[in-house]
């Protein structure tokens, strides 16, 4: 069966550019809808061979994809996001490969306008990773060891909520639902069976009931330099005090018209996820990941 990561990388490697790629759409008269993508490929490789100052040799590839399709007509919106990453790297010629990014997200939100800048939205989300995910440990004996800690749909999150939204224009908007289900998957036996992802007696699927904020902002912080930015918190009614952050940032540097780069950023805090910290702990902490990308870039401006 393919796995879900192969089957992106396809996707990836059959874009018609080998390279950095922008699409910008104009809306045409006769439709509401804008649509847009961005696509990047990076490659990194370091060669040493009998080098007195040490080291090991690298390789590292890197994609990125993100697309929009929104709809914005009259006192109706349906915006529709998607991001998904995927790098892996090698160390030392006899190094395995392994991912640094794995990401998938989907997001999509219809609203209606009952005043002004004001919508009574619905918003769906849904988050899970591609491909196999390893933790390393050493074992009592010394020996490098590594296990398997997620992989496709374990975890995975979607989130569905339904409340009030200020969006005083395209760039900006801040959502409130205090109607809000999240519902956790581990779709894995093994994985479900170590209730590391705040499921309990080996359940695959875990509803959770509370409130939701979520907020995102597109600014040109100065030319050819832009940032993007969204946050997500969520409280379940049973343990309001305890909050769960999603918070993510990608700042897009525009050299040319051939040469970008992209540096993102992604914070995440679970009181229900278990992580083995470096003293032997066990328990909730903070999650942090940044990822930096340089490539080609080819833009277009206007698609029919």
């Amino acid at each position: 069966m393919l796995k879900p990561f192969t089957f992106f990388l396809i996707v990836l490697f059959y874009f018609p550019l080998n390279s950095d790629a922008q699409i910008t759409a104009v809306p045409q008269e006769d439709t509401a809808w804008t649509l847009g993508s961005v696509f990047s490929l990076n490659f990194n490789q370091t060669g040493l061979s009998n080098w007195q100052g040490g080291g090991q040799s690298t390789m590292a590839f890197g994609s990125l994809l993100q697309a929009d399709a929104d709809y914005i007509k009259g006192s109706w919106s349906w915006i529709n996001d998607l991001e998904a990453g995927y790098s892996i790297l090698k160390q030392g010629r006899d190094g395995q490969w392994i991912k640094s990014d794995d990401r998938l997200q989907i997001s999509s939100k219809a609203g209606r306008a009952f005043i002004k800048n004001f919508n009574v939205s619905f918003l769906l989300d849904f988050q899970t990773q591609m491909d196999v995910g390893y933790e390393f440990y050493t074992d009592s004996l010394g020996e490098d060891q590594r296990r398997v800690i997620s992989r496709f749909m374990a975890p995975g999150y979607l989130l569905t909520a339904l409340g009030a939204e200020y969006q005083p224009n395209k760039r900006f908007y801040l959502f409130l639902s205090p109607l809000t289900m999240k519902t956790t998957f581990v779709l894995d036996d093994t994985l479900a069976a170590r209730e590391i992802y705040g499921n309990e007696n080996g359940e695959m699927i875990r509803t959770e009931f509370g409130a939701n904020f979520s907020s995102r902002l597109k600014l040109e912080l100065m030319k050819n330099v832009t940032l993007q930015t969204s946050l997500n918190l969520f409280s379940n009614y049973q343990t309001p005090t305890l909050i769960d952050v999603d918070w993510q940032t990608m700042t897009v540097f525009k050299v040319n018209d051939f040469i970008s780069a992209n540096f993102s950023t992604h914070l995440i805090y679970d009181h229900d996820i278990e992580i083995e910290t470096e003293d032997g702990t066990t328990g909730p902490a903070t999650q942090f990941k940044e990822v930096l990308n340089i490539g080609i870039t080819y833009e277009i401006k206007n698609r029919e």
